[in-house]
């Protein structure tokens, strides 16, 4: 839950995760100044105060601890399910080590028809929802689109383009692999884990407008 000041107003910036949310607190943080609620050392703390690093914050949660009206604005970035998911295995398994490296992408999916499983706070809310991540009536980008748009309406809310023009993408998998010697994993889809994920996130599909049978391309 990365919260910035622009100008006299706070802003919520809800980070999903594997949707540009690190790259979007760092431009969020050299534009604006520091971020409040953002700690990415949280589980290299000796005893972590939640479930989840606060950038990962559930929506109901956040209802819980901000009243209504507290933000002047909330806004998110958003990916297509798909994608996302395929991102989240990888960045799990292949950098986090969270994931058994000998899981395979088919048999990692057959884990998350378990609804407690998704909502258990399981990798820092990686599994979790987008639809569960962002507040009802935040401002939607879907990264698919660039983030050219996000970079729009901050200047409007800023009242002037003061600051950087781009949002440099970082922790990408292919720099992740890079830094870590290792070699990328290709985790190809196919139609079966399409629909399954097509069933259990079918509120992200709806709610943020994207097609099952259209899956682009790595962001």
């Amino acid at each position: 839950m990365p919260i910035a000041r622009i100008g006299s107003g706070l802003v919520y910036f809800a980070h999903v995760p594997k949707c540009a949310g690190s790259a979007m607190e760092d431009y969020l943080a050299e534009r604006f100044g520091p971020l409040a609620f953002n700690n990415r050392e949280h589980y290299k703390a000796r005893r972590a105060w939640s479930k989840t690093s606060p950038q990962h914050i559930a929506a109901d949660d956040l209802e819980r601890l901000f009243p209504d009206g507290f933000f002047t604005a909330c806004f998110a970035l958003v990916r297509h399910p798909l994608t996302r998911l395929r991102s989240v295995f990888k960045f799990q398994r292949d950098w986090e080590d969270r994931i058994p490296p000998e899981t395979g992408f088919a048999d990692w999916l057959k884990t998350l028809p378990d609804v407690g499983f998704r909502r258990s706070y399981a990798l820092d809310n990686h599994m979790r929802p987008m639809a569960e991540l962002v507040p009802e009536g935040a401002r939607v980008f879907h990264i698919e689109d660039g983030l050219q748009g996000v970079i729009d309406w901050l200047d409007e809310l800023a009242g002037g383009s003061d600051g950087p023009r781009t949002v440099p993408i970082t922790n990408t998998y292919t720099s992740l692999m890079q830094t870590a010697g290792k070699s990328e994993q290709e985790v190809p889809v196919t139609e079966e884990q399409r629909d399954l994920v097509a069933r259990l996130y079918a509120r992200d599909f709806r709610r943020f407008g994207y097609d099952p049978a259209d899956i682009p391309g790595e962001a």
